[in-house]
This record gives C-alpha cells, structure tokens and sequence, in this order.
C-alpha cells in the first residue's frame, strides 16, 4: 500500500495536469466545431430570408395582377355603359 501512495504522491501533479489538458481540449474542441457550422448555419438563414422576399414579391405580384384586372373590367363595364348610352341617344 505504501508503494501505491508513493506513485500517487510522484504522479499526482502529472495526472492533474492531464485531466485539466483533456478538459480544456473537450471545450475548445466543441467550440472550433460550432465555429466550423456557422457558415453553413448563415448560409441557410440567408438562403431563407431571399426565398421568403421571393415569395413575398410573388404574392405582391399576383394582389397587383388581381387589382389591374379588377381595374380593367371595371374600365370594360364603363365602356359598355358609355356604348349603352351613346346607342340610346341616337
């Protein structure tokens, strides 16, 4: 048993210093990780963000198509009433 504390007591501070190496590795390992994700992470979110614009001019798109045509056959109604009425007087 005395020979076993004498090699704990010599080793301690190595196995210390290794514990806090292995610890300190496990973290800056993670975080080199998530580093090493963030380009493809923003390059989602910004491929998101124009899909979402294009979507969003396309229904502005299709409500300014919807509102000429409604336009134009409100023009195509005044210009049969103006017929209408121009027959009638003759």
């Amino acid at each position: 048993m005395e020979r076993f504390k004498d090699f704990l007591y010599n080793k301690n501070d190595i196995v210390v210093a290794i514990v806090i190496l292995a610890i300190a590795l496990t973290v800056i390992a993670f975080r080199v990780m998530d580093i090493m994700k963030y380009p493809a992470e923003r390059a989602q979110q910004q491929a998101d963000a124009v899909q979402s614009v294009q979507q969003q001019d396309e229904q502005t798109d299709s409500e300014a198509a919807t509102d000429n045509n409604a336009a134009e056959e409100s023009d195509d109604e005044a210009a049969s009433d103006e017929n209408a009425t121009e027959e009638d007087a003759q």
